[in-house]
């Protein structure tokens, strides 16, 4: 694990899709620790090299992953929230 997360959060509807698919919710989890570990899922390299100078300097990171539904996870700078969100509710 690249960084320790704080709390973990879901907007509304993560949360309502997670307790409908159990499939989606493991991937959900899944994504969070591809996060946690330095895999920044689906975005541009710019985006990638942005989130390995983060993790040095203390900044927000933010990741994207994409199966059926993409799905976005914020981390902020003071690593206490974990955001996970459908693009559509940014």
């Amino acid at each position: 694990m690249k960084f320790q997360t704080g709390t973990i959060v879901f907007t509304r509807g993560v949360y309502s899709l997670m307790e409908e698919s159990k499939e989606f919710s493991e991937f959900v989890f899944s994504s969070l620790g591809k996060h946690q570990n330095g895999d920044w899922g689906n975005c541009c390299s710019g985006d990638k090299k942005l989130n390995d100078e983060a993790l040095i300097k203390g900044s927000r990171l933010f990741s994207t992953y994409l199966e059926e539904k993409k799905i976005y996870i914020i981390t902020e700078w003071d690593r206490s929230v974990n955001t996970i969100l459908f693009p559509e509710e940014y």
